[in-house]
């Protein structure tokens, strides 16, 4: 639990304007360059904690980018190769992943509440929608492996749609977000900073009197690793944000003076500001205090804004406005392992055993000169090709030769393939997940249940980014019940794909003829939930194949098998089944009236919607029974 000490460290009494008091220019002034004081205390405290973890960062980016070399001394002619199989391993899990992602599912906890169900469901499908979650998704599964730990911000911005106010879900870097590092998590936490480098002119629009303050200061130079492209070279210049995070940066650098620090183009809105190149480290410090958390704005010694946390009031309202996603475990750690810290040795190896292949084939076909300095012999006039002769003075044998070359041991390919073994079983991504199919193995169920099998570990990673979407809907939901409290229209779409729209908190006449609020969130009550459905090729796989064999039996219908297989324009297939089957029996009566095919000895006719799901299986799906090779 936070502890005392540091809730009170703010001495926490709320703005003058709180307090309905006035409060003189030189005591407001006083009062927040001491608060400023303090939190950049707390910021530094939390920079030097997590100093390790963040500059790691640079290093795991490197690695996935293919700038396996990075600050190594080898000479020009050497070779550099870097087969990046980080790269392929993490691109492949990203859309196995992300495949079939579900939303947030509203999940009435009483019977009153159920009445509104598809208004709690707009809402989320609204904020997932407009804040472009799905497009978000990949980024984050990505973030996740390369990093080991992202993280969702979710607030509500009052001067979005023209007043009226918009819940906004973002994706965060775990290197803009510095926590306590006393806390393993959120509800440990005393305090929590987001933290960015942006442009002056970002900050003076945003808060036009105090912003004219700020004057250009970062004091977090590894902030700026992601608004600068990386050297293609890999050289150690400071142009070179990368290097910056080699070096580890210096906490409290002033900018103003390093113009080297920054490029241009850090901010979309530059042309705002002149000069680019004037930054300062915009924070978000959220603190806990005796009388709830509290969020200071602040950027080069200048105190923004203040205000309480947007949850406090809610039942979440003793949590931070966050919700954590981490790749591994580990113990007592905040932040999550990273795929990469698992992945470059056996990549290293893969490397070096590559590069002395060539650099052998390098010098087998150029190799390196002997000759004596009494011969005549000049290096710089001559060029190795066929043909080519050499005069020198003296015995050629003894005074001009060819260096001999080590053979090649033939044990360095097997490297090559430990390597890339090594890579897929610590990674747990085999060429199955692909769609590959192993050698010796031809029946397709086999194939499915080997998918099934291999995706163990895929599976715990959608799991887990499920679970972090989770933790995001319930601060969502939350902040949709205390600030959506004006009328909005929502859309609500059928399975059928058809799209009504609906006004929430309109105004109508009540039973004495005043008007009421309608379709209101005051009292509903929702557990936020996150289906994860099918999700990965296997999975649906098994599903269809489950689902076929169900309605075979009769233990489920038409639409309750194409809702199992989440198939795609259901209603317009059910109309084409129904109708099918509709005329099926109407042949079928017409044939027992003239006395066909109803005798005693006739074996059951399979059902013409039997068929048509078998279809759909063998033709949108997998094949509902194994492959049988031509020589059995």
């Amino acid at each position: 639990m936070p502890d005392t000490e540091t809730e009170t460290m703010l001495d926490y009494a709320g703005t003058p304007e709180d307090r309905g008091v006035a409060e003189p220019d030189e005591v407001t002034a006083r009062r927040e360059e001491k608060i400023v004081s303090k939190l950049l205390g707390l910021y530094r405290e939390a920079a030097a904690a997590w100093r390790t973890e963040r500059e790691a960062l640079g290093e795991y980016y490197r690695w996935w980018s293919g700038d396996h070399w990075y600050g190594s001394n080898k000479a020009d002619w050497q070779a550099k190769a870097a087969p990046n199989m980080i790269f392929s391993v993490i691109e492949t899990t990203v859309p196995v992943v992300t495949d079939g992602m579900p939303r947030w599912d509203a999940v009435p906890r009483n019977a009153e509440s159920e009445k509104n169900a598809d208004i709690a469901d707009a809402i989320m499908d609204d904020v997932w929608d407009r804040n472009r979650t799905s497009l978000q998704l990949a980024k984050a599964v990505r973030m996740l492996q390369i990093d080991g730990t992202f993280y969702w911000w979710d607030y509500f911005d009052a001067d979005a749609d023209g007043g009226r106010g918009r819940i906004i879900h973002r994706l965060v870097s775990s290197i803009n977000l510095l926590a306590d590092p006393s806390a393993e998590d959120f509800p440990d936490a005393n305090y929590v900073h987001y933290a960015e480098n942006v442009s002056l002119g970002y900050i003076r629009r945003m808060w036009p009197e105090k912003g004219k303050r700020v004057k250009a200061s970062v004091i977090d130079p590894l902030l700026t690793r992601k608004r600068e492209p990386v050297a293609a070279g890999g050289g150690g210049s400071f142009d070179d944000p990368q290097f910056w995070l080699s070096q580890g940066g210096s906490d409290g650098t002033d900018s103003s003076t390093r113009d080297e620090q920054v490029g241009p183009g850090s901010e979309g809105d530059h042309f705002n500001d002149l000069s680019a190149k004037r930054q300062a480290t915009l924070v978000h410090s959220y603190v806990r205090t005796p009388k709830g958390i509290r969020c200071y704005v602040w950027a080069g010694g200048v105190l923004l804004d203040e205000y309480d946390n947007q949850l406090n009031g809610t039942e979440r309202g003793d949590m931070f406005p966050f919700a954590k996603t981490i790749n591994y475990h580990k113990d007592g750690a905040w932040h999550g392992g990273s795929e990469i810290e698992w992945l470059i040795n056996p990549q290293q190896i893969v490397n070096n055993a590559l590069c002395h292949i060539l650099d052998n084939a390098k010098l087998t076909g150029n190799p390196v000169l002997v000759y004596s300095t009494q011969s005549g012999f000049e290096p710089e006039n001559y060029a190795a090709g066929p043909g080519v002769s050499i005069g020198v003075n003296g015995d050629p044998n003894s005074m001009v030769r060819w260096l001999e070359i080590p053979q090649l041991d033939p044990k360095m390919f097997e490297l090559i393939n430990f390597g890339q073994s090594a890579i897929r079983v610590i990674s747990g991504v085999q060429d199955a997940i692909t769609g590959k199919r192993p050698p010796g193995i031809i029946a397709a169920s086999a194939i499915a249940s080997l998918q099934e099998s291999i995706q163990v570990r895929l599976r715990e990673k959608f799991r887990m980014v499920a679970a972090g979407l989770e933790e995001s809907g319930r601060i969502v939901w939350e902040l949709a019940k205390k600030y959506y409290d004006l009328p909005r229209v929502l859309r609500i779409v059928g399975k059928d794909g058809k799209a009504d729209f609906i006004t929430m908190n309109e105004s109508v006449p009540g039973p004495d003829g005043e008007p009421i609020a309608s379709n209101g969130l005051a009292d509903a009550a929702y557990d936020i939930r996150i289906e994860l459905g099918a999700g990965m090729p296997a999975n649906k796989t098994t599903r269809a194949n489950l689902a076929l064999q169900a309605f075979q039996l009769g233990a489920i219908d038409n639409e309750a098998f194409l809702d199992e297989v989440e198939f795609h324009n259901r209603e317009k297939v059910l109309e084409r089944i129904n109708a099918k089957q509709a005329e099926a029996q109407k042949a079928q009566m017409a044939a027992q009236q003239q006395g066909a095919g109803g005798g005693a000895g006739a074996q059951p006719q399979l059902p013409a919607a039997v068929e048509e799901m078998a279809a759909l299986v063998q033709e949108g799906f997998a094949p509902a029974e194994e492959e049988v090779p031509a020589n059995a």
